[in-house]
């Protein structure tokens, strides 16, 4: 049997794979515009991250954590993504008690997001998400419909990943925030029996388009490496350069303190400090 975990199956090796593999390439790739950093710089905390490659380093990280978001699924859930990538339709899908769902994961870091009715908005902007995910979702339900000879029904979801606000308006499609995606799905009722679950597996097992998302190959592995590695000199970066701020602060806030306290105290009243 290939293209499928075993029912119950996740493995947490999602993000070397998939769309998130894509992202991760990406953030790679764009990262070796940036120039190795001097001693005084590493001293200091300056960030190893080229400027080019800071947003889709968000997205990896955002991605990252999806994998771990649905590892919290249980062993109920089965989570697969594509056996071929490419940029379109849905990233995973996941089969599981509430029933069958393509997710589709968007990028927002930072940004404002709105999900009216058929409308989704991006820092109020139009996007066409709704429309795509609708599209994806009726695509794959005719897929796997054809191979079971019956009407199997697929429901589209968005997770937006890192936005700094989402408001959702009765929205035509499912949307959640990838933080809450375990949540979402786990508070949704039952609709499939175990042996409907373990059917539709199978389906989607037999048209070949689908993998488990614990598969890893050598290039997804040392792309995950890579990112790690860089994950790593970021984070220490962060630490070394807030304890520089942090020490400044403190050294203008005592130097302040110390200033008003020499000041002759006719002039600390003029000023209102007496």
């Amino acid at each position: 049997m290939t293209g499928i975990a075993t029912h119950g199956v996740f493995a947490p090796g999602l993000s070397t794979r998939g769309p998130v593999s894509s992202v991760l390439e990406e953030c790679l790739s764009t990262q070796l515009k940036a120039r190795p950093r001097g001693g005084i710089a590493r001293f200091f905390g300056r960030s190893p991250l080229h400027p080019d490659a800071r947003s889709h380093y968000r997205a990896a990280l955002g991605e990252s954590n999806l994998a771990t978001v649905f590892s919290q699924l249980g062993p109920t859930f089965t989570v697969l993504e594509p056996t071929a990538p490419t940029g379109t339709g849905p990233d995973h899908l996941i089969v599981g008690p509430p029933g069958l769902f393509t997710v589709g994961t968007k990028g927002f870091s930072a940004k404002r997001i709105r999900a009216d009715g058929p409308r989704f908005l991006v820092n109020g902007h139009k996007a066409g998400h709704v429309a795509n995910a609708l599209q994806d979702a009726e695509q794959t339900s005719r897929q796997l419909s054809d191979i079971a000879g019956t009407r199997i029904e697929v429901t589209p979801l968005i997770v937006v990943v890192d936005p700094v606000s989402l408001t959702l308006k009765a929205p035509q499609v499912a949307v959640t925030e990838s933080a809450r995606v375990a949540r979402w799905f786990l508070a949704l009722p039952r609709t499939l029996s175990d042996e409907t679950i373990g059917y539709l597996s199978a389906v989607v097992e037999s048209s070949g388009a689908w993998r488990a998302c614990g598969d890893v190959d050598d290039d997804s592995r040392r792309h995950a490496q890579r990112f790690d590695r860089l994950r790593q000199e970021v984070d220490a970066a962060r630490r070394r350069s807030r304890i520089w701020l942090f020490g400044s602060l403190s050294v203008l806030v005592g130097g302040g303190v110390a200033a008003v306290t020499a000041f002759p105290e006719p002039l600390l009243g003029l000023i209102g400090l007496a």
